[in-house]
């Protein structure tokens, strides 16, 4: 089981950004809406509005860095990659901050299945911003799926050094447990994720699933 590591989670690393780009104008609002993905809409609506982002004149440039995030990401799902990586590399050089574009050119090689690069991407925005979460949670999730778990595990200790509330991390960390067959500290890591979200859910499977491998012989939870 792989916990929120998908388009939600390239959404929150922006959400503020895109807020706060928003708040000038209803119509724009509306355009970074459909554009970012937070509003429902078609995909060919979705590119429209980052189109427009892009070329309007008064949109500032790291705005215009989280419009061209947000159209690569539809890009990718059409299963058009090199626009999609065309995108991302403009959306790197526009934004100054750099950790939202990292994170998202980062994403990108996660989804289409280049571990590697994106171990290497979200290692990048690390360096960045190293007193930011997001990365930390999203690399470990690479390295889980890689069966690196003392990697992952490393990873998830730092997020929740970051933001020790975050029950995310915690469930992450406890599902690197679960499948490195550590069932103790599987277990208590869920319970500390429900306790911080108790509308989890994954955290409650993922629990009785440990909570299970503790009542028998050790066996290999990798395929869950």
């Amino acid at each position: 089981m792989l916990v929120s590591l998908g388009r939600k989670s390239v959404c929150a690393v922006f959400s503020i950004c895109v807020i706060g780009a928003a708040s000038h104008a209803q119509t724009t609002s509306q355009k970074w809406l459909w554009c970012s993905g937070k509003q429902s809409t078609t995909i060919d609506r979705r590119i429209e509005s980052c189109n427009s982002l892009i070329d309007t004149l008064d949109v500032a440039p790291a705005h215009k860095s989280l419009a061209y995030c947000n159209r690569a990401i539809a890009y990718r799902e059409l299963g058009d990659v090199p626009r999609a990586i065309s995108d991302l590399e403009e959306s790197v050089r526009l934004d100054t901050e750099k950790y939202p574009s990292l994170i998202c050119r980062a994403h990108h090689h996660y989804f289409t299945g280049n571990a590697e690069r994106a171990i290497a991407g979200y290692s990048e925005a690390i360096a960045s911003n190293p007193r930011r979460p997001e990365a930390f949670i999203a690399r470990g999730a690479v390295y889980r799926s890689i069966k690196e778990f003392d990697r992952a595990i490393a990873d998830y200790d730092e997020s929740i050094r970051l933001a020790p509330d975050d029950a995310l991390a915690y469930a992450n960390r406890a599902e690197a447990h679960l499948q490195a067959q550590r069932y103790d500290q599987s277990m208590k890591d869920f319970n500390e994720a429900i306790r911080r979200d108790p509308n989890m859910t994954p955290a409650y499977a993922g629990r009785a699933k440990a909570r299970a491998a503790l009542g028998s012989e050790p066996r290999s939870l990798d395929s869950h």
